[in-house]
């Protein structure tokens, strides 16, 4: 699988499995249409705040932890070999807050790279209701939406969190002020790499002149499980794109060097493979 990007520093990477995702859309319509919020305040629901009492209901801001009953059930810690892998790789915090546009939560490099690759995360990614406009408008919306992705690590369960959603969301589901539908659902993958496939793609890399790390896992998603869960056969992951690509942003880009490397390391890729029979 070719999907992401090479680690900051520029160095190509082999990851070995991926982190899941649960998406969700959650749609609250409290009136017919908007009302006046002088005449109304006070005296009508307004569906941002349902939304925003809902959503402390699901994340705990404060603490910073998902209230999802069953969440965190299968999440497990970095063995020691991953640990190892993590300890090998570069880290330059204040390169990667300048690729990112902020500053980062932890500049403590396990820290980093444990939280992009083995504890999920909780993201609020659009929300929309009533006036986005400059000035007042003294309305109170009749319907609000947020849209809310989970990615996920380990043995984390998509039908445990899905339940665990529904029983949190039960009771406003039941007074018929809120809906929701599932955006999204990936299962996390977890790869364990034969000796014979590190040769492989540590001769290529070799071969191609290019250094190569281990990331353990990939911090983002994709549908590796097909691979794993439903075929049986291992799958490798290989970012071809410079760290920053903007992958899903205004300007996404790959640079010439990324292009050309990532040519030369896949031919010597498919070579070593094809010595080895595989």
């Amino acid at each position: 699988m070719t999907d992401g990007s090479m680690n900051a520093n520029g160095a190509h990477v082999l990851r070995l499995g991926n982190r899941g995702l649960f998406g969700l859309r959650l749609t609250a319509k409290t009136a017919t249409h908007a009302n006046h919020s002088g005449n109304a305040g006070n005296v009508i629901t307004n569906p941002v705040n349902l939304l925003h009492e809902l959503s402390g209901k699901l994340y705990d801001f404060t603490n910073q932890r998902v209230l999802i009953p069953g969440f965190y059930d299968g999440v497990e810690p970095p063995t020691a070999q991953e640990m190892t892998w993590i300890d090998d790789l570069p880290f330059d915090a204040g390169k990667v807050a300048d690729v990112f546009g902020t500053q980062l939560t932890t500049t403590d490099k396990t820290a980093y790279y444990k939280k992009l690759m083995f504890e999920p995360s909780f993201n609020i990614n659009g929300m929309a209701a009533g006036n986005t406009g400059t000035d007042v408008k003294t309305i109170i919306p009749n319907s609000a939406f947020v849209s809310i992705d989970m990615r996920l690590v380990g043995g984390q369960n998509l039908e445990t969190i899905k339940s665990g959603v529904e029983t949190l969301l039960a009771p406003y589901l039941a007074g018929g002020t809120l809906n929701y539908a599932v955006t999204g659902a990936i299962p996390p993958t977890v790869v364990h790499p034969s000796d014979g496939d590190l040769d492989a793609f540590n001769q290529a890399a070799r071969e191609a002149h290019v250094p190569l790390l281990i990331e353990p896992r990939m911090p983002g998603t994709d549908p590796n499980y097909v691979w794993t869960d439903i075929l049986g056969v291992p799958v490798f992951t290989v970012p071809l794109a410079n760290f920053d690509q903007n992958n899903h942003a205004p300007n996404e880009n790959i640079t010439e060097d990324a292009f050309t490397s990532s040519i030369r390391f896949m031919e010597k890729l498919i070579t070593a493979y094809k010595e080895r029979g595989s």
